[in-house]
């Protein structure tokens, strides 16, 4: 996978359509959005950059393409705790797991592709994907009486 940016379509994609308008009727957050991208790209490269093994893109602001979602994550925490909106129970959680694949690269419990790899470079490490669940799973006691 290829490294790259975070872009404003990215930050508009995970927030949602109430957060959405939030963002338009708040002046001056068109301004701030560039800032909170760049400074969560270079939290990302530094966690990166601690890993110790990977060549981190000489552009500057990218990431590797892997870690856009949870990057993303982060940075709509840092927008929304500056707007006048109520951070719901998700979004915090959904910044805690960014900060903890975050920590387990500078630890060396995840590798995440070097600048530059192909896309199905073995990295000589287990690899872990990560996954999340949306939705509750369907148990025979949830059905039950219906």
């Amino acid at each position: 996978m290829a490294w790259r940016t975070l872009t404003e379509a990215d930050m508009l994609a995970a927030l949602s359509s109430a957060e959405i308008e939030a963002y338009k009727r708040s002046d001056g957050y068109a301004e701030v959005l560039p800032r909170i991208l760049a400074d969560t790209a270079e939290l990302v490269r530094s966690y990166c950059r601690s890993h110790g093994n990977l060549r981190l893109s000489p552009q500057a602001g990218a990431i590797p393409a892997s870690l856009v979602a949870p990057a993303t994550d982060y940075a709509v925490f840092q927008l929304l705790k500056r707007m006048p909106v109520r951070i719901l129970e998700p979004r915090i959680a959904a910044k805690d797991d960014a900060l903890r694949i975050f920590r387990d690269i500078a630890e060396g419990r995840v590798t995440p592709e070097s600048h530059g790899d192909a896309p199905d470079a073995a990295s000589g490490k287990v690899s872990v994907e990560i996954a999340r669940q949306s939705r509750r799973r369907v148990t025979a006691e949830k059905l039950e009486g219906l």
